[in-house]
This record gives structure tokens, C-alpha cells and sequence, in this order.
């Protein structure tokens, strides 16, 4: 049986990785959450509650990229409407530029256009933060631009991703109780 206070340090390592993995696609939740179930001093109480923590954890710091998200979209609506004030580019740069973001919307307009329900808003998160695919950054920066409802892109982060949890902790589980 592991000391509340170990279980206690890993749950809160668990919610720290979580939360930074959120952001950087490098740091690996699914490797965390192995490595902390079968941990020799994790009891089934520290190995459920790292589970939860980097659901959590990993759950909040997508809620902060969609927050970010939703707030850009309505900036550059903003500077939509705004004159643009910059000094005119050379005519070679100036149509490569135009040319790399009529390409860049065009692609973001058809990635937008599978979100443009709310049934299929649901349906691309929830296979994002269970499956992986698309990447769970992307279609988090796709719910905010869309102004997906908080509320359903919380509620189905937090269940896909503790279901991702879950699956990738149960061999640990199963072979350590």
C-alpha cells in the first residue's frame, strides 16, 4: 500500500504532465499514464487517481487552446473589417503571399466545413479525444474557431480522453491487481 503522500505527489505530477501536454504534442499523457499505473509504489487508489488527473489535467489545458481559439476568431473578424494600413510589398512577394493564403483558406474552409453541425462537431471531437485522429490540438483549435458550445466540447473531451486513459492503463491494471 502506497502513503497517501505518495499517491498524492504522483496525482499531482499526473494533473502537471496533463496540463503541459496539452500544449506540446511531444510530451506523451498516454506514456505518462503507463508509466504511473504500473509504478511499483502505485496502489489502485494512486493509479485510478492518475488516470483521472491527466484526463483533467489534459482536459483544461485543451479548454485553454479552445478559449484562445474562439477569442482569434473573433480578432480577426475584427480585423476583417478594419482598413489595412501596411505599406504595399513588392509585386513577386506580394502574390506569393496571396497565393499561400488563398491556399491556406481554402484547406481551413474544407477542415471547418466537416464541423458545421452540431452533431458533427460532436462526432469529430469525440473520435479525436478517444482515437487520436485527427490530432486533438487541431480539432481543438477547429472547436473554438466554429464557437463549438463549451459546455459539449468539455463534457466530450474530458469522457474521450479519460476513455484513451483508461484503455492505455488497463494491461498496467490488469497485471498489477
Amino acid at each position: 500500500m502506497a502513503s497517501l503522500t505518495a499517491i498524492a505527489i504522483l496525482v499531482a505530477a499526473s494533473l502537471g504532465v496533463g496540463f503541459a501536454s496539452a500544449f506540446v504534442p511531444w510530451i506523451n499523457a498516454e506514456l505518462l499514464t503507463l508509466a504511473a499505473v504500473a509504478a511499483a509504489t502505485t496502489s489502485l487508489a494512486g493509479a485510478v487517481g492518475a488516470v483521472v488527473a491527466v484526463t483533467v489535467g489534459q482536459t483544461t489545458g485543451k479548454v485553454v487552446v479552445y478559449e484562445a481559439a474562439r477569442a482569434g476568431r473573433r480578432w480577426t473578424e475584427r480585423r476583417a473589417d478594419e482598413p489595412s494600413k501596411r505599406p504595399a510589398e513588392p509585386g513577386e512577394r506580394r502574390r506569393r503571399w496571396r497565393a499561400f493564403k488563398a491556399w491556406v483558406k481554402r484547406w481551413s474552409d474544407r477542415g471547418l466545413a466537416l464541423m458545421n453541425t452540431r452533431g458533427r462537431r460532436l462526432g469529430v471531437v469525440a473520435v479525436s479525444a478517444t482515437v487520436g485522429f485527427p490530432p486533438l490540438l487541431i480539432t481543438t483549435v477547429a472547436a473554438g474557431a466554429v464557437k463549438m458550445h463549451r459546455l459539449d466540447f468539455v463534457a466530450v473531451t474530458l469522457v474521450g480522453r479519460l476513455l484513451r486513459f483508461a484503455a492505455v492503463a488497463w494491461p498496467a491494471l490488469a497485471l498489477r491487481f
